[in-house]
């Protein structure tokens, strides 16, 4: 199962989620106060104009080609695009922004609308361009600089993550104009920060700098969101569910939360309360969130793989997919399925997509599994999906001599 970071559980296994909440100074313009949960809006304010020095003045979004465009077409052509966004229709939302830069070549709030649609669409390459291009014009851009590391965190270049938040940190309060709230965006790229450094398995550094981040803002959900996932890593799970219990007190709808209780709830053998879990935080989890909705729906699969109900389990993964071609998650989960049935060729395209989409392992990292055997399985798989076949038939082994009867059939057809 797969944690979130924001989180994931995973069949056998679960997925945790790693992001609490997307960081807002990511798609909010540095003179805003950030307010999390209006992240996603950050496209349709992007055209109000801004105080500084106690005058009125124009927002820098003005900035057409061919004149300015005024608030309320900016704010229309921005909810068509959040509209279509949502009806699934991602390539209409891309073209309707990219016809008004045709006519407003380089305006920033259309760039900024621009980047939005991509990272919703998770075309994290292409919000990697856009952020550099930028950049490239504006150094002090914080925003894109945000945008930018956090593409690259989901194509797992942890480097260029670290370097980006490392020089923002380091910007912000340098930032033209100045942010109403420095402190808060310094303790937002710091928490992403420890994020990164619990991705790679350092969860010494992870903790240390969540702590100084909740030093210096107490407030700070996405550090907590940290010390729960070094928790959990450290098999504290009683303690992992405090704190995700604690910030549920302070963001009641937190998605990742709660199918991250659901991943502690399935370590703990209480299936039926995962499953509650899940269903709940896939009710919370927003339909632009892809990547989190794709997490669920594979652990959901996953409980569906361990009661023996494969049609269904296979379906709800197929769903996952749907939602988000780029995590690699169900793809491990269908890799398992169907070596479990029998059906090697179709585990082997299952897991080399999976391996292609989470080449640096840092979803299987974030993955739980409810008895041994399924990690020594789906590590098997891997290994002969790599061409170790000499490591992966140790594993088979392992996993036949082991308590988990469908999995010993399974290992059984390797050896």
């Amino acid at each position: 199962m797969f944690t979130m970071l924001v989180g994931r559980v995973k069949e056998g296994i679960m997925h945790r989620h790693v992001f609490l909440i997307l960081p807002a100074f990511f798609l909010a313009a540095c003179e805003q106060a950030p307010v999390p949960e209006e992240a996603a809006k950050g496209a349709l304010s992007a055209q109000e104009p801004v105080a500084q020095e106690g005058k009125e003045v124009r927002s820098r979004f003005d900035t057409a080609g061919l004149g300015p465009m005024s608030s309320e077409e900016f704010r229309d052509l921005a909810r068509r695009a959040l509209s279509l966004l949502e009806e699934g229709k991602g390539d209409e939302a891309r073209q309707l922004v990219v016809e008004a830069l045709e006519l407003r070549p380089g305006h920033p709030g259309l760039m900024r609308l621009l980047k939005f649609v991509e990272m919703v669409e998770e075309n994290w390459e292409s919000v990697v361009d856009l952020t550099t291009q930028r950049l490239a014009r504006d150094p002090d851009a914080l925003e894109f600089m945000g945008t930018r590391a956090e593409a690259r965190f989901m194509l797992q270049d942890i480097d260029g993550t670290q370097r980006d938040l490392l020089d923002l940190i380091d910007r912000i309060e340098k930032a033209p104009g100045g942010c109403e709230s420095p402190d808060y965006l310094r303790s937002a790229a710091k928490a992403f920060l420890a994020t990164t450094y619990y991705s790679v398995g350092d969860l010494e550094e992870a903790e240390r700098m969540a702590q100084e981040v909740l030093k210096d803002q107490p407030k700070t959900l996405q550090a907590r969101f940290v010390q729960a996932l070094v928790a959990n890593k450290r098999d504290d799970i009683d303690g992992a569910l405090k704190i995700y219990k604690e910030i549920l007190k302070e963001a009641p709808s937190c998605s990742a939360c709660l199918n991250n209780i659901g991943v502690l709830h399935y370590r703990q053998h209480r299936l039926a309360e995962a499953r509650n879990d899940f269903l709940a935080a896939l009710k919370e989890t927003s339909p632009l969130d892809r990547h989190g909705l794709a997490i669920v729906h594979s652990n959901l699969a996953d409980l569906l793989v361990l009661e023996g109900k494969y049609k269904k389990a296979e379906a709800r993964y197929r769903e996952a997919i749907s939602a988000s071609s780029r995590y690699s998650g169900p793809y491990y989960g269908l890799a398992q399925l169907y070596d479990i049935e029998g059906r090697l060729r179709e585990a082997r395209a299952m897991m080399q997509q999976a391996l292609l989409l989470d080449p640096m392992g840092l979803d299987h990292y974030n993955s739980e599994f409810i008895e041994p055997e399924w990690r020594w399985h789906l590590e098997a798989l891997m290994a002969e999906a790599r061409g170790n076949g000499d490591h992966a038939r140790g594993l088979f082994e392992k996993v036949a001599q082991g308590s988990v009867e469908v999995l010993r059939q399974a290992a059984m057809r390797h050896l």
